[in-house]
């Protein structure tokens, strides 16, 4: 069974999740649901005409943004508290699309393995009837940022 999470901490979490300082998360309407632990978290994209496709379901290319965003929160999430934030730029990303998404979606992103200098997240989407739309998995290289 996993611990819950303190709300102080979930907080923290999530914050360094969503910064509010991203301009493609605004533009694709993507916001950060929540942090079931460190490691494991979940964004989510409503379903609006600017990420549909002509077939009336999210953009395949929504979808991987989404599946982007979840990794590098579940990433962002393994940074101890007072620890620098390190940048985890893309370094991979392979979807595998399954299903149509039926409405919005929501991305869980959980890490496998994180690394020093790679972390490895795989991410599970599903639209809101539950149905599993694809499956990514995501690498990030762990960069530290200069002191300026």
């Amino acid at each position: 069974m996993t611990p819950t999470l303190d709300p102080d901490e979930r907080q923290r979490l999530i914050a360094l999740i969503d910064t509010g300082t991203n301009p493609y998360w605004e533009t694709l309407g993507i916001v950060a649901q929540d942090v079931a632990a460190p490691g494991v978290a979940t964004v989510a994209i409503a379903q609006r005409p600017e990420v549909t496709n002509r077939n009336g379901v999210i953009h395949g290319g929504a979808i991987m943004s989404l599946i982007d965003a979840a990794g590098g929160g579940a990433a962002r999430t393994m940074v101890p508290p007072g620890e620098p934030l390190p940048a985890f730029p893309t370094t991979d990303l392979n979807v595998s699309f399954l299903n149509p998404a039926r409405g919005g979606v929501t991305a869980t992103g959980k890490v496998v393995r994180n690394g020093r200098s790679l972390v490895f997240v795989q991410v599970e989407v599903h639209d809101e009837e539950g149905t599993l739309v694809a499956l990514g998995r995501v690498t990030y290289a762990v960069v530290q940022r200069k002191a300026s």
